[in-house]
């Protein structure tokens, strides 16, 4: 966690058990959007998981 947070914000833990937090400026969609994308990026990364485009496992419903 603390690899994974590291410039965002803070975190720890041990093996079996992790956690962390961020703070964030505004809480904006686009804000929360861009720190998804950072850890989701991270995460595979520490895990050594190429990054690709995955698919829904259910389909959406059309919206009116």
């Amino acid at each position: 966690m603390k690899r994974l947070l590291r410039n965002l914000g803070d975190g720890g833990g041990h093996r079996t058990k992790a956690g962390g937090s961020i703070t964030m400026e505004g809480g904006s969609p686009a804000e929360v959007d861009k720190l998804r994308e950072i850890l989701k990026r991270r995460l595979l990364r520490a895990l050594d998981i190429k990054m690709s485009k995955g698919e829904p496992l259910v389909p959406q419903m059309p919206r009116k």
